[in-house]
């Protein structure tokens, strides 16, 4: 996790050593992208009434929209608007499990840039677009993936809150280079403010560093019991005998294998339904 003052050390220290100027050599934002006009993200779930509702919004009020450059300043503004939406990035700012807003798509392109000879080729860069949505606004039916089942904590009130975050990161190990762009609608509604409490517990995510462990070993082909074993061992280590935080469980649970097997089998090329 980066936090804002780890953040802005970085960039001085950078500056100081003269790596950082103007900013690192990033291929920048396409004036068109800056410039065009933002209609609704098609990957929020809303249903037709909150849909029309945003459209309108978007129509008469407009969006919110922040650019951002290379320079410690610019990045300590990036920071701390994130920071005064509770947007949760992951590897920049942690998320708060009773935080509202929830990250609903991420989209990750590889920026191309010009080798010897003029040939283009990928850069060292990736640009990643990262599109959170209020969960007092949030229809679980909706969507390819509706579900009928209301896992969302939090009342559906039809608050109209979005928020996109356009950032580049190093391809190597997706450590953050840059914010470039804070866009969306960043008023709650007056019902979303009014809702103080979760309908229901949310469902806690188990801690990245416990969770990349536990790939590890399976990537080792460690029989599941074992595998357990040493993840307790690793969490009582690392963590004592905390259950876990507001941001993430320090505990295995059993229905943690399924998703750990997913991911092995997405990364050696089985295809999921």
């Amino acid at each position: 996790m980066t936090t804002l003052n780890q953040f802005t050390v970085f960039w001085e220290a950078a500056r100081g050593c003269g790596i950082v100027t103007s900013g690192p050599d990033i291929p920048p934002l396409r004036l068109s992208d800056q410039m065009k006009q933002y209609g609704v993200p098609t990957k929020l779930k809303l249903l037709p009434d909150a849909q029309q509702l945003m459209e309108q919004h978007i129509d008469t009020v407009g969006i919110d929209r922040e650019h951002f450059i290379c320079t410690v300043e610019s990045q300590d503004l990036a920071f701390q608007l994130l920071d005064c939406l509770h947007v949760h990035i992951p590897t920049l700012l942690q998320r708060d499990v009773r935080s509202k807003l929830a990250i609903h798509n991420t989209d990750t392109k590889v920026l191309k840039s010009k080798g010897p000879h003029g040939k283009i080729q990928p850069s060292a860069y990736s640009r990643v677009t990262c599109l959170l949505q209020c969960s007092c606004g949030t229809d679980h039916t909706a969507g390819t993936n509706g579900s009928k089942l209301q896992e969302i904590p939090w009342k559906n009130v039809g608050c109209l809150v979005w928020v996109k975050v356009i950032a580049t990161h190093f391809t190597s190990d997706n450590s953050l280079v840059v914010i470039e762009e804070v866009s969306g609608i960043f008023d709650h509604s007056s019902a979303c403010e009014a809702e103080l409490e979760m309908d229901h517990d949310p469902c806690i995510p188990l801690h990245p560093e416990l969770r990349e462990f536990a790939l590890a070993l399976l990537r080792l082909n460690t029989p599941l019991m074992q595998l357990q074993e040493q993840c307790h061992s690793f969490a009582k280590q690392k963590w004592g005998d905390l259950a876990g935080d507001t941001h993430a469980r320090y505990m295995l649970m059993s229905h943690d294998s399924t998703s750990l097997y997913r991911t092995i089998a997405r990364e050696i090329g089985i295809p999921q339904q």
